[in-house]
């Protein structure tokens, strides 16, 4: 942010989600200012984004949930759909064990 403000640093369009693509953006995102620092990134699970993110911020990364929800919704079925996203509601609102990472923040 500059001066309490959010700014863009990149917006582009690709002609795919391969890894070269996310690579070069998340490369130029450090060339405007984006530094070390970055932990976790939160995206949809395309496998070029997660090897971009691996290979220029060596960060954590994390299926976003909407974007898992939504996947997993429109698998369950017309009928099935209530009952799915009952359940994974169910499953993000768990607590963890004191002192442990919940487990969607330790996978890579």
């Amino acid at each position: 942010m500059a001066g309490g403000r959010r700014e863009v640093l990149v917006l582009e369009t690709g002609t795919s989600e391969a890894e070269p693509i996310w690579t070069e953006f998340l490369r130029k995102l450090t060339r405007r200012g984006l530094r070390g620092g970055v932990k976790l990134v939160i995206s949809d699970a395309h496998e070029g984004n997660k090897a971009a993110v691996s290979k220029v911020l060596t960060a954590t990364w994390q299926r976003c949930r909407v974007h898992f929800q939504r996947n997993a919704l429109a698998h369950a079925g017309k009928s099935g759909r209530r009952a799915v996203s009952a359940f994974i509601a169910t499953a993000f609102a768990q607590g963890h064990r004191r002192g442990r990472e919940p487990p969607v923040a330790r996978r890579r």
